[in-house]
């Protein structure tokens, strides 16, 4: 699995137990077809364990639709969130089949479920674009 821009809560980045990466294959352009979100402090359990790899930590995955990758995924946290993944993953979507762009709006609490929003946007959004959230009172 390839994995680029890793984001946390950054309120809690000494504290960390998760971090929420793009994941996808290489190829001569990696496109980045989901996420992953990395448990730090937890370990697969039973059904998912390799034998001899007992110690692997837990990842969660968050696929998109077929010809459709992402970029640009930033944290949102939750104002007044205590846990560390309180908050959403959001990113820019391509669909290759339509050539069509949306924001994907995730809970990083259930990171595995489809995303609360999808919002369409006017034009592509080229791979590679990065966002970032700044909140009003910062």
């Amino acid at each position: 699995m390839a994995v680029d821009y890793p984001r946390i809560m950054e309120e809690k980045c000494f504290d960390s137990t998760f971090l929420n990466l793009q994941s996808g294959h290489i190829d001569v352009r990696p496109k980045f077809g989901g996420f992953a979100k990395f448990c730090l402090h937890e370990k697969e359990d039973a059904t998912t364990k390799n034998k001899g790899r007992e110690d692997r930590i837990k990842v969660k995955y968050h696929h998109l639709a077929r010809n459709q990758f992402c970029s640009g995924a930033t944290f949102v946290p939750k104002v007044n969130g205590t846990n560390e993944d309180d908050g959403w993953i959001v990113s820019f979507v391509h669909d290759e089949g339509t050539n069509k762009s949306k924001v994907h709006i995730i809970n990083a609490q259930t990171f595995e479920y489809e995303p609360i929003a999808k919002i369409a946007l006017p034009q592509r959004v080229p791979y590679g674009f990065h966002g970032a959230f700044v909140s009003k009172s910062t």
